[in-house]
């Protein structure tokens, strides 16, 4: 098989995984050429110097501020000219013949413009919620989601379909987005829908860019035959921080896809769930000291709420301490 491939690799205090990361991008057995990028989000730890020392045929970029995940991959994009690119994150690793999978899925399907493989942990189970959605997050969705709906009524349409409950992920099919830690798609798809939305500072950046190509014919599909490992979580700054990235790119993308009154209505519904729900779980901890599970759950509904208060007090806000960046331009 004959081709190009740039891979992308956006790096953030990663050195406990980028050197595996790394040298699992040779062993992926493309027989095509293959450039790989990393692009560091100004790391404080050692991830420069060990990408130079150990991996000095890739390609470094390394930026003086934390400019984003989204930023940072059009950075990459934008320094390649590969028929293909391959989003990589440092805690996953490629596994033989997937590159060289995903890009003959692309070739024997035109209308295809992005793919991504199963996701698996390192122990080799499938990470069945996260690999790929049937649907995009939406109002009902996220009630399912983030409240205790899905607990109560896990048949509902909103949670099956999303999750794709009903089905096994080792065949492949057309889904609404794959996950961005392995994640394909046609260099000539920029031409169409742009670059990455850079006011995404973390999270739903790919769900953006693999809506913004559906809505105007492109597919998205799972390759069931491919696979990659990913630990997952190990580009954050701390738990709070995560929380906080990830609530302001949630509503950043329900503003951007339906609207400023739906957003509204979302968060007027999700702010006093959480803060009644922590309340709740604060109460109930004394009695259950040892209750780690408790614990857990009362940690994320704080999280949740302050997050959620956070964005109150800076509506204008796209992302908490970034400014609104640029959208998707060339």
């Amino acid at each position: 098989m004959s081709g190009s491939v740039d891979i992308v690799v956006v790096t953030y205090n990663s050195r406990a995984h980028i050197a595996a990361c790394l040298d699992s991008i040779p062993e992926s057995a493309f027989d095509g050429t293959v450039r790989t990028v990393v692009v560091d989000n100004h790391s404080s730890d050692d991830t420069v110097a060990l990408v130079l020392t150990h991996h000095p045929a890739v390609e470094l970029i390394v930026n003086s501020a934390n400019r984003g995940f989204a930023a940072a991959c059009n950075q990459g994009i934008r320094a390649t000219a590969g028929e293909f690119i391959l989003l990589l994150n440092p805690d996953a690793q490629l596994l033989p013949s997937t590159v060289a999978r995903l890009v003959s899925y692309l070739r024997r399907h035109p209308a295809v413009g992005i793919v991504g493989p199963s996701l698996r942990s390192t122990g080799g189970a499938l990470q069945r919620d996260i690999s790929a959605t049937g649907l995009f997050p939406s109002f009902p969705q996220a009630l399912f989601e983030y409240t205790r709906l899905s607990r109560v009524y896990p048949e509902s349409k909103w949670h099956r379909d999303y999750f794709l409950t009903d089905w096994d992920r080792m065949s492949s099919r057309p889904v609404a987005m794959v996950q961005g830690a392995c994640f394909m798609f046609r260099r000539a798809l920029l031409d169409d829908i742009g670059y990455f939305d850079e006011r995404f500072f973390l999270y739903f950046e790919e769900t953006d860019f693999c809506k913004r190509a559906k809505e105007i014919g492109w597919e998205v599909h799972y390759v069931g035959d491919a696979a990659a490992i990913h630990i997952g979580g190990q580009s954050m700054v701390g738990r709070r921080q995560s929380a906080r990235q990830f609530i302001a790119s949630l509503y950043l993308f329900h503003r951007k896809h339906y609207g400023v009154l739906e957003a509204a209505v979302l968060w007027g519904v999700l702010m006093p769930y959480h803060c009644l729900r922590a309340l709740r779980l604060a109460a109930t901890v004394p009695f259950k000291p040892h209750d780690r599970q408790l614990r857990a759950d009362l940690r994320t509904a704080v999280e949740r709420f302050v997050a959620h208060w956070q964005l109150m007090l800076a509506p204008g806000t796209t992302l908490p301490g970034t400014s609104a960046g640029a959208p998707c331009a060339p």
